[in-house]
């Protein structure tokens, strides 16, 4: 019987530490991403500070300034997005699914200035981003051209 006793207990104490190991990784991950989103969130902000840093990633300022759109709403939007972003990876969870379902950014692209900014901020995100954003647009509104915009060039 004490060996049971025992056997029980070194299942107990295993099954402890594993436990304990996955909830430390699962913090130390938690951790992670909110440590590399307040270090890029900090530098985003910068890109209002100094618009022609957009330039970088291949947005056009005069064709922006031209079709309405500023670099701070263009910088807004990149922040938002990936504030949005930066949530999923914390909660494990699809961009694709949480974009559908953000009535916060719903909103914002209920208006059609921000569809328009959409089009020189999308060149700043990852494929993946860029897709679900488009794909979500394409599905609520007829203002949005198929796999990408004509002003950015960067399609898919």
């Amino acid at each position: 019987m004490a060996d049971f006793a025992s056997g029980v207990a070194v299942c107990v104490s295993l099954l402890s530490l594993a436990v304990a190991g996955y909830s430390s990784y699962k913090v130390q991950r938690r951790s992670d991403a909110l440590f590399y989103l307040s270090r890029y969130s900090d530098v985003e902000a910068r890109l209002s500070d100094w618009p022609e840093t957009l330039e970088l990633f291949g947005v056009d300022l005069e064709a922006a300034e031209r079709d309405g759109v500023s670099p701070s709403q263009i910088t807004f939007l990149i922040l938002s997005i990936n504030t949005l972003r930066a949530r999923t990876k914390v909660k494990g969870i699809e961009f694709a699914d949480a974009i559908r379902e953000d009535e916060y950014r719903k909103q914002m692209f209920d208006h059609e200035i921000t569809r328009r900014a959409w089009r020189y901020s999308r060149r700043t995100f990852v494929k993946k981003v860029r897709s679900a954003v488009d794909d979500f647009l394409e599905s609520e509104y007829d203002d949005t051209e198929p796999g990408g915009s004509p002003v950015d060039g960067v399609t898919g």
